[in-house]
């Protein structure tokens, strides 16, 4: 496996995102140009621009670091600012097929576990950006430390923080979203923080503009949370009997009423599957076992788009993160990781 897809970044807020840029600038340059190319439903590239100015306005109040990132980004790259800050706003694309970028969370902790706190994810996306994944490994002159892993490098997914602070998540389909901090930013922002509490907090912010279903982790058992969003609610989800698993639809009742009308095949059988295996187990073995989880084909072990690790034409695991924030490292798996293996990237 390649790991020429990983780079290191150093300074302030700007200096790592101009790093960014200027590595991932092809990558930065050839996402901008489909977006350019096929905007968002009734609505021209201009009108993207013009709506985005009020977003920026919020964000750049409160969370002024990420626009920061954002800036020296676009021009690493050599791409306007407006441009690039319009797809941070995943408010705007609202007609984008969710179901092609979905994904599978899995925690394991004590009681379950002998110990260790285990944060495993599949990213799935479609096959186009396969060759777009990009794992950067950020330190800021403040002192912290960021590893983060997603598209073209300034798209994270997943995230990992000095302070032993975790942000992995899912894709939900809310039908309030609002204007807002665009949920991509306080994904950003919640990695920021240096404690549980204030990173949950940033999550639970009511000037969101939407939500992901962000899974937030910790060493400490009990800071384990899986904040079931959307713009104007929420609900917290704490693993059970030593387990959490999510995939893409809403678990808590009181959240499906936020749920736009979907096709959750997909979603639906990864969460079923992945409560499936961990009930075999009396105790897990950290890495090893979340390893299992996250290569499983199904039943029959024939791998599809409603196995864990995805394999179909349109939805794919690109790539797959475990995260032992007990012993303090991070392993990861470029593409389908039954077929490339896990090698460890980074330790906190």
């Amino acid at each position: 496996m390649s790991y020429k897809r990983v780079i290191k970044v150093a300074g302030s807020h700007f200096d790592c995102g101009y790093q960014v840029g200027r590595a991932c600038k092809d990558i930065i340059n050839s996402l901008l140009e489909s977006c350019r190319n096929d905007p968002p439903k009734n609505l021209t590239w201009e009108d993207c621009i013009e709506k985005s100015k009020p977003y920026l306005e919020i964000t750049n109040a409160h969370y002024p670091f990420a626009i920061e990132e954002i800036m020296g980004a676009s021009k690493g790259a050599g791409v306007p600012f407006d441009d690039l800050f319009v797809n941070f706003i995943e408010e705007l694309w609202s007609d984008f097929d969710v179901a092609s970028r979905q994904c599978t969370d899995v925690v394991v902790c004590p009681p379950l576990t002998n110990g260790d706190v285990v944060v495993g994810h599949n990213n799935d996306l479609t096959n186009i950006y396969l060759e777009n994944i990009i794992v950067v490994d950020w330190t800021f002159d403040t002192g912290d430390k960021l590893l983060t892993i997603g598209p073209a490098g300034i798209y994270p997914s997943v995230r990992v923080n000095s302070h032993g602070i975790c942000l992995s998540g899912n894709e939900l389909s809310p039908n309030d979203e609002k204007f807002g901090i665009p949920r991509s930013i306080i994904a950003r922002a919640i990695l920021n923080e240096r404690s549980y509490e204030k990173a949950l907090a940033v999550a639970l912010n009511p000037l969101r503009a939407s939500s992901y279903n962000n899974i937030i982790a910790t060493q400490n058992v009990n800071e384990i949370v899986s904040m079931e969003g959307s713009a104007t609610d929420y609900e917290l989800i704490y693993p059970k009997d030593g387990c959490l698993v999510h995939s893409n639809h809403y678990l808590a009742d009181r959240m499906k009423k936020f749920e736009t009308p979907d096709d959750f095949t997909s979603s639906w059988s990864r969460q079923k599957r992945g409560e499936e295996i961990i009930s075999w187990y009396a105790k897990i073995e950290g890495n090893e076992t979340m390893k299992n989880i996250l290569c499983d084909h199904g039943e029959d072990g024939m791998p599809c788009n409603n196995t864990i690790c995805r394999h179909s034409p349109n939805n794919t695991t690109v790539f797959s993160f475990i995260a032992n924030m007990t012993k303090g490292f991070v392993e990861y798996s470029m593409g389908h990781p039954c077929e490339s293996g896990y090698t460890k990237i980074w330790e906190f």
